[in-house]
């Protein structure tokens, strides 16, 4: 029997194998939200699938895609459902409410901001 197991919206994909369910926005447009099913490997690019139903059956077909692949859990992870998501959805997609500015540092990367520009100019002492 394969397991599912929900995630809180900002977890990490876990490493390893496993059969993720991630719904996020949508890149091209960040008022809708999407679906993907992915079989993550431990090296390489996850396979991805983005399947047009709704979410009891997009879980169905991820169990199904697990037992085929003999991983036991599947892995959910809603990226839209954290308190800042929510509260951006309510403000019509709108991400400069609040006056907040996100923060996007990867500083174990040496990387202090969003921009490719910034790469390498920070410096942490």
């Amino acid at each position: 029997m394969v397991e599912i197991r929900r995630l809180n919206a900002h977890d990490p994909v876990p490493a390893g194998r496993h059969v993720v369910v991630l719904r996020r926005f949508d890149a091209e447009d960040p008022h809708k939200t999407v679906t993907d099913i992915m079989v993550t490997h431990r090296t390489g690019l996850p396979e991805t699938a983005r399947p047009d139903l709704d979410m009891p059956a997009i879980l169905e077909a991820a169990k199904r895609v697990a037992q085929e692949e003999g991983i036991a859990v599947v892995q959910v992870i809603d990226r839209t459902a954290g308190p800042r998501e929510r509260d951006v959805m309510q403000h019509g997609g709108d991400r400069s409410i609040h006056g907040e500015q996100l923060k996007d540092d990867d500083l174990e990367e040496g990387e202090p901001g969003p921009d490719m520009r910034d790469r390498g100019t920070h410096d942490p002492n």
